[in-house]
């Protein structure tokens, strides 16, 4: 009986040691959903990564803060990159109207809508 349970205690080992190599590298992106989450938010995501890590909490933590903050800016910079080309396209669209006879009427519908 004791060959199985080292056997059985050997597989654990692997198994645990693995788990823990893949929660090191997931853990950060596994919390960003948490914290958008209206009932938990970012506070919570503290909360239970000092009771997961421990004394190396606020490492984690900040590196949590850092990958939402490059999301963040990913977000922020393709907003923009969006506005700019609507801003483009509107110009495009007025320069097109300034020309157009019926381009008080496309005005007004529009306003309408």
């Amino acid at each position: 009986r004791s060959n199985n349970d080292t056997e059985v205690a050997s597989m654990v080992k692997t198994i645990k040691d693995k788990f823990d190599k893949y929660w090191l590298k997931s853990y950060k992106y596994l919390c960003i959903p948490v914290i958008f989450y209206p009932r938990f938010k970012f506070k919570f995501v503290e909360f239970r990564l000092g009771q997961t890590f421990g004394e190396n909490a606020k490492e984690r933590i900040d590196k949590v803060k850092k990958r939402l903050n490059m999301l963040f800016n990913e977000y922020l910079y393709k907003l923009k990159d969006s506005n700019a080309n609507s801003l483009r396209q509107a110009e495009h669209v007025m320069a097109i109207l300034e020309n157009d006879p019926m381009a008080d009427w496309v005005q007004h519908i529009t306003k309408q809508i």
